[in-house]
C-alpha cells in the first residue's frame, strides 16, 4: 500500500502525477530529507540530486531535480523545480557532453565574468548527478 500520491511538475511539464510511494528521499539546500508515513505537513527548498521514490516492496524510481521547493501535505508530496526527468529519460550522450564541456571550461579558464564560475559549477554538477543516475 501507498502512503503519498507524488507529483513532480516542471514549469513546462508534468514529469510525473500520483505516482503511489512508501518513502521518498528529497535532495534539500539542507541535505537529505527521508519522507516516512505520517510526516509533518512541510515546505523546503530543492536542491540539485536525486529524488527517490520507494514502495512498500522495495522497488524505487529514481528522478533528477534542481532548484525548486518541495511541498508535503497529508499523505499529498507535490515537487515543483526548475527541471526534473525520470532516470529512464534522460539522454546519456547529452549529460556526458555537458559534463565534459563545464569541466574543461572550469579547467581551462583563468579569468571568469561575473557568476560565470557558479553558473559552469552549476551545470557540471547538474550533467554530474544526471550520470549518476544513469550508472545506478
Amino acid at each position: 500500500m501507498s502512503h503519498f500520491k507524488v507529483d513532480i511538475l516542471t514549469p513546462s511539464s508534468v514529469v510525473a502525477k500520483g505516482l503511489g510511494a512508501s518513502s521518498v528521499l528529497v535532495p534539500t539546500e539542507r541535505g537529505e530529507i527521508n519522507l516516512l508515513p505520517q510526516h509533518t505537513h512541510l515546505m523546503a527548498k530543492l536542491d540539485t540530486g536525486v529524488l527517490r521514490l520507494e514502495d512498500n516492496g522495495g522497488k524505487g524510481k529514481l528522478f533528477f531535480v534542481t532548484k525548486g521547493v518541495c511541498k508535503v501535505l497529508k499523505d499529498k508530496i507535490t515537487i515543483l523545480t526548475s527541471a526534473g526527468e525520470e532516470d529512464c529519460d534522460i539522454n546519456f550522450s547529452r549529460a556526458q557532453k555537458s559534463f565534459e564541456e563545464s569541466k574543461l571550461k572550469l579547467e581551462s579558464a583563468e579569468v571568469f565574468q561575473d557568476g560565470e564560475r557558479e553558473e559552469l559549477e552549476e551545470k557540471n554538477r547538474r550533467a554530474r548527478t544526471r550520470l549518476e543516475i544513469i550508472k545506478k
